[in-house]
This record gives C-alpha cells, structure tokens and sequence, in this order.
C-alpha cells in the first residue's frame, strides 16, 4: 500500500512539473512544448539537488515501463498514413534512425566525459 501511495505521488509530481512548464510556455509564449520545459525544470531540480533522485525514481521507472503502451497510437497512425512507407516516407524515417543514432553517440561521448572528469578528481567509483 505503501509503495502504490508512493509510486503516485512520484508520478503526480511528475506531472505537476510538466503542467509547471505548461504555465511557462504560455507566460512567456515559448515556442518550445510545455512538458519539455517541464522536463528541464525537473533536469535543474535534480542537478541542483533540490529534489533528490529518489524522490523520483520509482515513479519514472513505472512510467518508462509504460512507454511502449505510449507509442502504440503512434504505430497506428504508419497505418493510416500508408504515404509514410512511400520513397518519401523511406527518406523521413532513415533521417531519423541517423539522427538518433548520432544523438546517442554524441550523448555516450559526452557522459563518458562527464565520468572521466568525475573519476579523475575522486568523486565517483568507475564500474
């Protein structure tokens, strides 16, 4: 009983946040959609130690478990759109699997980094 109370309270929270960064677009009239803004308040909040990880973390954890259920009307949309599987279509989706593929490289790069530094100046163990 307890861990459900404190599984939704993670989340509220999380959603609180993402309703925060709703409020800031509109405010401020910000091009950028209100959940990515909540997420880089929630980015400060942790980096800052405002909040501390495990105030969060079985929450997140529950709704990243939830994430493929998510994007399932997202697969239902390809059907619909059958023009997306065109040569067009092709040339979008290999866009993206490039542009992921050099997120993820430059994000590996930059957090191996990040762990070099932090290792080097005796602040963290390396595995």
């Amino acid at each position: 009983m307890m861990y459900i109370l404190q599984v939704s309270l993670q989340i509220g929270f999380l959603m609180a946040l993402s309703v925060l960064g709703m409020w800031i677009k509109e405010w401020f009239s910000l091009p950028i959609p209100g959940s990515i803004i909540g997420f880089i308040v929630l980015l400060l909040l942790l980096s800052f130690r405002v909040v501390p990880e495990r105030f969060v973390s079985k929450g997140s954890a529950i709704l990243l478990f939830l994430l493929p259920v998510l994007l399932i009307p997202f697969n239902l949309g390809i059907i619909e759109y059958p023009e997306l599987l065109s040569l067009a279509g092709a040339v979008m989706i290999f866009s993206v699997i490039v542009s992921t593929l050099v997120s993820m490289i430059i994000i590996g790069h930059i957090c191996q980094s990040i762990e070099k530094r932090a290792v080097q100046a005796g602040g963290v163990e390396s595995d």
